[in-house]
């Protein structure tokens, strides 16, 4: 899939073959266009420089589906930087994206151990690669890789041929526009393929699930004793003694709870009598005695309230047990015995009856 980049990275390309830092850099290769006639035995002799002149040639044509591997083949015969550079160049050019930004990502990291007076050289360079991976970054597709085993489950994944790293699966990584192939294998079981397709700033997901699934538990299944006609009533009414319980124990707790008021307020209201009695002789009472009036009336209707309400919460609590249908046992079975097993393979155990 080509790509073009709305810049003259061509142009840009020959001015930084053909200028002085590039002349004093010890570890580029010349030009194709501009090499001098003298180097052209040498360059049979080399395989590596002949791959990157031809590449170059080809750069300059437009040619990039033959100019970039020939220069990749040129720095896997050769590395250099200033091919590494060229090559960066190449694949943006190729609209290879990813690749073009993992090649100039490539290059500013040995960039970064050249000498002062090296950087100097190749400030040009490294400017245009950062300039270059800022953009080509918003063209990037981004693909994501989600395994879909169960836990436990080793699988290897890979995309377009290469490994993908366990750290890298569920992340989303820039890849190339165009088709890709990712394979998903688990042990003792065929790889399992899928295509996907991107373009330029589009971002997929894809799950992966391999062919071989998890063996099936070798349990032989126990015959139910009851029939299932009746297995809905016995649920339902389960559910009714389940439901009666629970509200028998919420009247109960509420029951409990206004005998403890009771109580109480009654102890306390025994305690405001005295102090009535001291503060209110023959009937005439004190600023005290009126408050301790005012506090026993309260007293009087709280302890009232509190044990009506708990001995109707303790009632309502024992009619509820009371009426609560007993918990559904399951009836015997009908017809001639069958006999049932369950046969545990793992623990090398069986267990069978006749019922």
């Amino acid at each position: 899939m080509m790509l073009r980049l709305a810049r003259p990275s061509l142009a840009i390309l020959s001015l930084l073959l053909a200028s002085p830092a590039l002349a004093s850099d010890p570890a580029a290769k010349p030009s194709a266009t501009a090499k001098p006639s003298s180097t052209a035995k040498a360059a049979e002799a080399d395989p590596a420089q002949a791959l990157f002149d031809a590449g170059v040639a080809d750069m300059e044509s437009g040619r990039f589906e033959k100019a970039c591997p020939a220069i990749e083949a040129s720095q896997r015969l050769d590395p250099r930087p200033g091919t590494l550079f060229t090559l960066a160049e190449c694949e943006a050019q190729r609209g290879r994206v990813a690749t073009a930004m993992r090649y100039y990502a490539e290059y500013l990291a040995l960039y970064r151990t050249f000498t002062q007076q090296r950087k100097l050289e190749q400030k040009a360079r490294a400017s245009a690669s950062e300039a270059q991976m800022k953009s080509l970054d918003l063209l990037a597709p981004r693909l994501t890789l989600v395994v879909a085993e169960p836990a436990g489950t080793e699988v290897i994944v890979k995309r377009d041929g290469e490994v993908v790293a366990d750290l890298s699966l569920g992340v989303a990584l820039a890849v190339d526009p165009g088709e890709h192939i990712v394979t998903i294998e688990a042990p003792g079981g065929p790889p399992r393929e899928y295509r996907v397709s991107l373009s330029p700033g589009e971002s997929k997901t894809l799950r992966l699930r391999s062919h071989v699934d998890a063996p099936a538990p070798a349990v032989t299944a126990v015959a139910s004793a009851v029939p299932s006609s009746s297995a809905r009533a016995v649920a339902a009414i389960e559910a009714t003694r389940r439901t009666m319980v629970i509200g028998a124990l919420a009247s109960g707790a509420v029951g409990i709870a206004g005998l403890a008021v009771g109580v109480v307020t009654g102890v306390l209201a025994i305690e405001e009598q005295s102090s009535v009695r001291r503060h209110c002789p023959k009937d005439v009472c004190d600023d005290s005695g009126f408050a301790s009036l005012a506090r026993l009336d309260t007293l009087t209707i709280m302890n009232t309230t509190g044990f009506v309400a708990g001995g109707l919460g303790i009632g309502v609590s024992v009619v509820l047990l009371v009426a609560a249908p007993s918990a559904p046992t399951s009836s015997p079975a009908v017809g001639p015995p069958r006999t049932t097993g369950v046969h545990l393979q793992t623990l090398g155990l069986s267990v069978g009856g006749s019922f």
